[in-house]
């Protein structure tokens, strides 16, 4: 991130704090558990998003809209002294929608651009718990990569966009946040 984009941003939150008081910073979404499994040459991930079901975007999926965030994952090489170097990528969107005939919301998981997984659910809770917690998604096969390096995973959640500095618009993401290292060959998790 370049450092004007961060004096940008941390001029907008204090101006934002001093203006509307503390009671109006948010806390930033944040990614946290990140775990890696490896079972039948897949490499499944599982990680947590919090605080990132704000008031506003609860407003948006109530309106019927389908809403959402995407999870990107990247398969690196593991390398002490050097970049890692990318073996794959892949997205994971999930995407809410209100039924306002029936009081329930439809997520709808997509992996790549497939649907995976429908659920419905009936309140508030279980729609956080769907958006937010990944649990064991497969989202590499091992065979098609040929390293036997160590690897990791890391993930990203991407939350959309917002008006920022003169109204242009801002990504709003996490932070890339790194898996446990691992290689191939291992089957525990």
């Amino acid at each position: 991130m370049s450092a004007f984009k961060v004096a940008e941003m941390s001029l907008c939150l204090a101006l934002g704090a001093l203006w509307l008081g503390p009671a109006a910073v948010a806390a930033e979404p944040r990614l946290t558990d990140v775990r890696v499994a490896l079972a039948d040459g897949r490499v499944s991930v599982s990680c947590e998003l919090r605080d990132a079901l704000t008031d506003s975007m609860m407003e948006r999926i109530a309106t019927g809209l389908p809403t959402g965030f995407s999870f990107q994952f990247r398969l690196d090489r593991d390398r002490k002294r050097w970049f890692d170097a990318s073996l794959g990528k892949s997205t994971l969107e999930i995407v809410a929608m209100y039924n306002a005939v029936t009081s329930e919301y439809l997520v709808n998981f997509k992996l790549d651009g497939k649907l995976i997984e429908s659920r419905v659910v009936r309140d508030r809770d279980g729609l956080e718990r769907a958006m937010t917690r990944i649990e064991s998604v497969p989202v590499f096969e091992l065979a098609q990569i040929e390293s036997r390096d160590r690897m990791l995973v890391r993930v990203r959640a991407d939350l959309g966009s917002k008006p920022g500095f003169l109204f242009l618009p801002t990504r709003i993401s996490t932070g890339w946040h790194r898996s446990r290292k691992f290689r191939p060959n291992d089957e525990a998790g």
